[in-house]
């Protein structure tokens, strides 16, 4: 399994982010359909891959609440967001198949709750399922584009604001710098995939 894998052996995902966590070992993997119990609170986990394979979420029945991890969108605010196309094993086909599988779970929920960015309820948990496609489409699309144009992080960074988050009060456009790492971290995700060359 690719998450053992890279538990065990984090040098690679080290030099992308980097990191320096050592190697943990014994680690127990969970497959779809198991249940975790936390003292009456079950966790159903689901596969959801894209970002990195071998990614869950973790379904909460009772408070109609799913734990999506990385896999579905980094929505920091409604007017702040990037998609999950991050490195080091980022998979588009699987990505999309994680999009049905949330939108087909959609009925048993209220709420979304996204591994940096804290907890979307109701109106805003809709947002997040009716942007998640769109925002991947989109972005990675003028990314790539705007990566032919010229390869430079802050160029990027800059246009990634002015056409997708104008508006965001976390990455205004006077701390460019603030957001050319995520940005980075985009491009080598787009790189290693292999959509950008």
């Amino acid at each position: 399994m690719k998450a053992i894998e890279n538990l065990k052996n984090p040098e690679k995902i080290n030099k992308v982010y980097n990191y320096e966590v050592g190697p943990i070992e014994n680690v127990i993997p969970l497959k779809e359909g198991d249940i975790i119990d936390l003292n009456g609170l079950k966790l159903e986990v689901f596969d959801f891959f894209g970002h990195s394979q071998d990614s869950i979420a973790l379904l909460d029945k009772k408070n109609k609440n799913i734990f999506g991890g990385d896999s579905i969108i980094n929505m920091q605010e409604h007017e702040t967001f990037l998609p999950p196309f991050m490195p080091p094993d980022f998979n588009e086909t699987e990505l999309l198949k994680t999009f049905q599988k949330l939108r087909n779970l959609k009925k048993e929920l209220k709420s979304i709750s996204l591994n940096h960015f804290g907890v979307w309820k109701d109106d805003d948990f809709d947002l997040v399922l009716n942007k998640m496609e769109d925002v991947h489409v989109k972005t990675k699309k003028a990314m790539i584009e705007w990566y032919s144009e010229s390869p430079d992080i802050g160029y990027i960074a800059l246009k990634y604001r002015e056409s997708f988050i104008p508006n965001s009060t976390l990455h205004i456009k006077e701390d460019i710098p603030g957001l050319e790492l995520p940005i980075s971290w985009l491009i080598d995700g787009l790189k290693m995939s292999g959509s950008i060359k």
